[in-house]
């Protein structure tokens, strides 16, 4: 260009329009090149950034008459008076500027101005191919730098995932970090959520240990948890508030620190790089490293709530066997998922050795030691059939000497959904032996008060029967009747409760239409419920599978039931029964609009003697026994009774039983 023009020197500034500024590219006299003064330009305030504003040449004759040509002394010095600039275009886009430098004036014939401008425009050509060819060469080594990176980094990444041990998988994890990215050591620093330092783990290449000491407030780590972006100490002199004197002695010249911050955001911590060398920190290492930090985040993430799962499973574990019941869990298709020590020391079995057995199987092996081995085995296996339904028995384990009573309850997920079934155990034999000497001794007194109430009875009515009697008498001996009545009724009654209790009653099963057996007992209490003016209605039963069952004593439970229907409703309430198969149950329910039982009225209800706390609120006499006589005629059948009510809305008595096979 100096050649061509005739000039003494000449030379190009390039343009950067992203910083608006000229930067020396090349002089044609490479000594004076090396000693310019001033090698970049902004575009705006100087002669060469107006040739890129106009898109247009700029002269000056005499460059002391501008103050605005930069170093004016200098280049009069070097015998520089005239400055010319071109604008060098690529595409409608100035890419460089071409300066002339010369002692006189410069002044170009039209041929010589041609020549020019194809020079200028083979410039615009040539530093555009030279700039894309070293644009290509940056995004090469970009991109092997890259390349590089990420398999350094998926090294370091493997490490995160080899254990879910907090210490180990950090261990393991910044000794791959440190080595990948040339760190001398890495170190975690991990925040409680207070705020506070939870623990430190930390790896030197060398093998030296890092200080020992707390890890202070105001430190690298704790600056980085405040402003939640990374530091990069290229020279740690420089940060001498931040970083601990230790690093200094221990040869540390750069650090780089970047927050560990969880998907909740909250920063779990502080991951450090200590190199013994000073560093640049290149943008795409520092991009790789602050997704090293998000990915150890995550892992950290799984790492805490793997250890919480831990603690929470083994605190589980250690109440599921200390628990003084005993509990198996049974999946839906009858696997035994878990038992307890209680519940092996109760049957008699090693907890660990059933786990995987099917619990019909493990019932199977007390075959010979349970007496009614077959209720029992129906009415748990009817419990897996159908494990929302629930269920309670006895089993009394001869060789033993015990009596376990087991509870079944369905075993549900988060969304309410049934996964199995819970058992639990517990031992009552103590319990059936104390309650057995109260039966006896109930079974005794009432023999022995059978036969002269009967007398009593037997002799009164002789009385009511005579005409002698007065008016006042006879008023007196009526309301005697009806006492030893009562009387009759409650030894009656506690004589069956004894013969249920003790199984000496006789229990003579055969098939039974449960419809037409409920019938028949209304039958019987037509004039209770006339008296009563209540409407009473009876669905279902249709088409219905026969049960097995003594008729004698379900129809005492369905008499107990209606009678107390009809008893504790209103007078002018209504009362519904409904029959009608659920599964392979036959299911009784009686409706009714009475006064209605409390929630934890109901929870008693079919205990031994129990009355409700507002049945007083009726005019009506019980004994507390009807509905336990109930519960033991149908659990006696391998069925299950219970009530639904709301206080002030009636009741809902319900009992199942199983279909006669």
């Amino acid at each position: 260009a100096a050649e061509l023009a005739g000039v003494p020197l000449a030379g190009f500034w390039l343009a950067d329009h992203a910083t608006r500024t000229l930067t020396i590219g090349a002089l044609s006299d490479p000594a004076m090149g090396a000693s310019v003064p001033v090698r970049t330009l902004p575009f705006d305030g100087t002669n060469s950034g107006e040739v890129v504003k106009r898109r247009a040449a700029v002269a000056l004759d005499d460059v002391l008459a501008d103050p605005a040509f930069r170093a004016r002394e200098w280049w009069m010095a070097q015998g520089i008076r005239s400055f010319l600039g071109l604008p060098v275009l690529h595409q409608d886009t100035v890419v460089a500027v071409l300066t002339l430098y010369s002692a006189a004036p410069l002044r170009f014939t039209p041929d010589d101005q041609s020549v020019l401008d194809n020079f200028v425009a083979q410039a615009a050509v040539a530093i555009t191919n030279a700039r894309l060819f070293e644009e290509t060469r940056r995004r090469e080594r970009e991109a092997k730098t890259l390349s590089d990176g990420l398999t350094l980094l998926n090294q370091a990444s493997r490490a995160l995932h080899k254990t879910l041990a907090v210490d180990a998988m950090l261990d393991g994890a910044l000794a791959e970090l440190a080595r990948a990215f040339g760190a001398g050591g890495a170190l975690v620093n991990l925040f409680a959520e207070d705020g506070s330092l939870l623990r430190s783990v930390g790896r030197w290449l060398s093998g030296a240990t890092r200080p020992a000491g707390p890890v202070r407030r105001g430190g690298i780590s704790f600056h980085v948890r405040e402003t939640r972006t990374p530091l990069l100490l290229r020279d740690v002199t420089e940060r001498p508030d931040l970083v601990d004197p230790a690093n200094l002695e221990h040869g540390v010249t750069s650090i780089a620190a970047f927050p560990i911050i969880a998907q909740g955001e909250p920063v779990l911590g502080a991951l450090l790089l200590y190199y013994t060398t000073p560093q640049e920190f290149p943008e795409i290492e520092v991009r790789l490293l602050a997704s090293y930090a998000d990915q150890l985040a995550t892992a950290l993430e799984n790492a805490q709530l793997y250890e919480e799962t831990q603690t929470q499973r083994a605190r589980l574990a250690q109440i599921f066997d200390s628990t003084s019941d005993g509990i198996v869990l049974v999946s839906r298709d009858g696997e035994i998922q878990a038992a307890n020590r209680q519940a092996g020391a109760l049957l008699g079995f090693d907890a660990g050795e059933v786990i995987g057995l099917g619990l019909a199987e493990l019932l199977a092996g007390y075959r010979s030691s349970v007496p009614d081995y077959d209720r029992v085995f129906e009415a748990l296996h009817a419990l897996l059939q159908d494990p929302g339904r629930g269920g309670a028995g006895d089993l009394e384990l001869r060789r033993a000497g015990r009596v376990v009573h087991w509870a079944g309850q369905p075993t549900k997920d988060a969304a309410g959904a049934t996964m199995g079934l819970t058992l639990t155990l517990r031992d009552v034999t103590q319990e059936r032996q104390v309650a057995q000497m109260k039966s006896d001794f109930v079974s005794f007194v009432t023999h022995q008060l059978r036969t002269p109430l009967a007398g009593i009875k037997w002799m009164l009515e002789l009385g009511a029967g005579s005409p002698d009697v007065p008016e006042d008498t006879a008023s007196y001996i009526h309301d005697a009747r009806a006492a030893a009545e009562r009387l009759i009724s409650l030894v009656n009654d506690l004589l069956d409760v004894s013969r249920l209790e003790s199984g000496k009653l006789t229990f003579a099963p055969q098939p039974t239409d449960l419809a037409a057996l409920t019938r028949s007992v209304l039958d019987d209490l037509v004039t209770l419920v006339r008296d009563k003016a209540h409407e009473l209605d009876v669905a279902g039963g249709e088409a219905l599978p026969p049960v097995q069952a003594d008729p004698q004593l379900l129809r005492q439970a369905i008499l107990n039931l209606t009678s107390n229907a009809i008893k504790y409703t209103p007078s002018g309430g209504r009362i519904r029964i409904r029959v009608d198969r659920e599964n392979g149950w036959v299911r009784w329910a009686i409706q009714d609009s009475g006064i209605g039982i409390s929630r934890e009225g109901q929870r008693r209800l079919f205990e031994k003697f129990y009355r409700a706390e507002n049945v007083h609120t009726v005019e009506t006499e019980g004994t507390g026994l009807g509905l336990y006589l109930v519960r033991l005629i149908v659990e006696k059948h391998g069925g299950r009774v219970w009530c639904e009510s709301d206080k002030g809305q009636g009741s809902t008595f319900i009992f199942t039983l199983p279909v006669r096979d």
